[in-house]
């Protein structure tokens, strides 16, 4: 296993892998934690090798911003007598750490068939000293499969919990502890030296469901992709708690204690709001960024009148919610991706807006994309790369977000008529194929375009090009690309489809028949052949 992430604000990038390494015997295998140099040579600044039976799971690139120590509570500072410290805030911007490398482990020993503890690492790298600083360490119930950071915070996903972690001042008789440990060196190039004022420690913590793999950041919530039970989203609230007052030694004679009140401290929580139910294998979870407020006007396009005419005045609104809500990508063990939405503030479910069949099984997602976003002046702001994707087998995706319900309407049919009108490699429905499956599950493709059928109209003659746009069954006569038997199957389908959208009585939806783009959208071939242009330059 490994796993890379860079950091901007420092010149080096961070990398785990798994790797045996022979620290005893019998030989057992450790984990490998390195820094390495951003230049093109890559080279290793800093390695540190860890337990026996430990393995890197996660790694992050978080500041950490400290936390005061709450206040000590009535009896035991009456017992001891010590006021609380004075904790300034330049004490805290002075302690807090900027674009820290943090790493989650999992130690499985011999005879135990899952991780029954590990451990959550933040480092440091010193670019005067040239050394990594390994300052804080914190022993967890289980393994770290997750690690995200979170409004100067870290959000762990450790077993079947989700902890919120901070970076929190400690209490005096720990903090001259901590200062009489002198820094030890580990090996060239890496120091064990353990901050002497501060510590990460868990702030709150929250069951999930059976093990959660993955996280992911909208705002104030965070959703926490779960191995077997899909996805739960949390909200994060803060709020001020009056504590008791606490004793302090009085400057009157005679020392008396008397009551002083203690500033008011913030209690954070995160509170279960919504889940879903279908119980899909997760395997990874993004949170799909917001469209543009300047385009939700667009998200909801006039619809074709004989193409609803079925349809409830209702039915259209309800299909479009409202574009500021949360929405998630998810991945299942079964090459599958979904998009959920929240719904109300009230609704505890996550509906489901989409599913496809990628073929591939996700184990990674992340915001970014492999080019540089250059705004089109044709359609500014309406194609958004937003989401990379890596899989089990090593392929790299891109989703992007159409921005425009006109023009993604135009892209749906675009897509469907190449999909019915096309050869396809050895006879397979195109529409069977990217259906969603699972073991629970049979449904067909909904929500999503597919961009690399969508991207080879580019490739086609200009005659083929114009037949598809056109929706013409005519698109078939082309032998040199098409078999004779393939031919009449498309023929058929394409008949059938016909025959479906001449009957008076039988209204379809865009997406469910071939249908003249033209005639439908009003708009031309060479705008198609723009917009689809357009999509492919977000990956070449």
């Amino acid at each position: 296993q490994r796993a890379l992430m860079d950091t901007n604000d420092q010149q080096a990038r961070l990398l785990g892998d798994v790797r045996p390494q022979i620290v005893m015997t019998p030989p057992v295998e450790a984990g490998r934690f390195s820094v390495l140099a951003a230049g093109q040579d890559m080279g290793v600044l800093a390695s540190v090798l860890l337990r026996p039976f430990e393995m890197p799971e996660s790694l992050a690139v978080a500041r950490l911003e400290c936390l005061p120590r709450p206040p000590m509570p009535p009896a035991d500072a009456a017992s001891t007598g010590a006021a609380p410290p004075a904790d300034s805030d330049s004490d805290d911007a002075r302690g807090a750490l900027d674009g820290a490398f943090v790493l989650g482990t999992s130690i499985v020993l011999p005879g135990e068939d899952d991780a029954k503890r590990g451990r959550v690492l933040v480092a440091r790298w010193d670019a005067a000293l040239e050394q990594l600083q390994v300052v804080g360490c914190l022993t967890v119930m289980g393994a770290a499969y997750a690690l995200a950071p979170f409004r100067g915070m870290l959000l762990a996903a450790v077993a079947n919990r989700l902890l919120l972690l901070g970076w929190q001042r400690r209490a005096v008789d720990a903090r001259t502890a901590a200062a009489a440990a002198a820094p030890r060196r580990i090996c060239d190039g890496v120091v064990y030296a353990e901050d002497p004022d501060y510590e990460l420690v868990v702030i709150c913590s929250q069951q999930a469901q059976i093990a959660s793999l993955s996280l992911a950041v909208a705002g104030d919530y965070v959703a926490v992709g779960d191995i077997m039970s899909s996805v739960s989203v949390y909200r994060y609230e803060e709020s001020l708690v009056a504590p008791a007052a606490v004793p302090r030694a009085a400057a009157s004679a005679g020392g008396l204690q008397q009551q002083q009140p203690a500033p008011p401290q913030i209690r954070r929580r995160l509170v279960p709001v919504a889940r879903d139910y279908s119980g899909v294998w997760t395997t990874a979870v993004a949170a799909v960024p917001p469209p543009l407020a300047q385009n939700h006007a667009r998200l909801r396009p006039e619809p074709v009148a004989s193409e609803t005419g079925f349809l409830e005045p209702g039915d259209i609104a309800r299909a479009f919610r409202d574009p500021a809500q949360e929405r998630l990508l998810v991945a299942d063990s079964y090459g599958n991706l979904i998009r959920l939405v929240r719904g109300d503030s009230d609704d505890e479910q996550l509906h489901v807006e989409g599913r496809w069949h990628l073929g591939d099984m996700v184990n990674v997602i992340r915001a970014g994309s492999l080019v540089m976003d250059i705004p089109d002046p044709e359609f500014p702001g309406l194609l958004r790369p937003q989401l990379v994707f890596g899989t089990l087998h090593g392929a790299l995706g891109v989703v992007a977000s159409v921005e425009d319900g006109k023009l993604g309407r135009v892209l749906a049919r675009l897509q469907t008529n190449m999909a019915h009108l096309l050869p396809t490699p050895g006879l397979w429905d195109y529409a069977r194929w990217r259906g969603y499956a699972s073991d629970q599950r049979s449904t067909g493709a909904f929500g999503f375009l597919d961009g690399d059928l969508i991207e080879q109209f580019l490739a086609l003659p200009h005659r083929t090009q114009q037949l598809l746009f056109e929706g013409g069954a005519g698109a078939l006569a082309d032998r040199a690309r098409v078999s004779e038997a393939e031919a009449a199957r498309k023929r058929e389908l394409w008949a059938s489809y016909a025959r479906v959208e001449g009957e008076a009585n039988v209204e379809v939806l865009a997406q469910l028949a071939v249908s003249d783009i033209g005639a439908r959208e009003g708009v031309s071939l060479d705008f198609v052949v723009r917009l689809v242009e357009s999509l492919a330059r977000h990956h070449f």
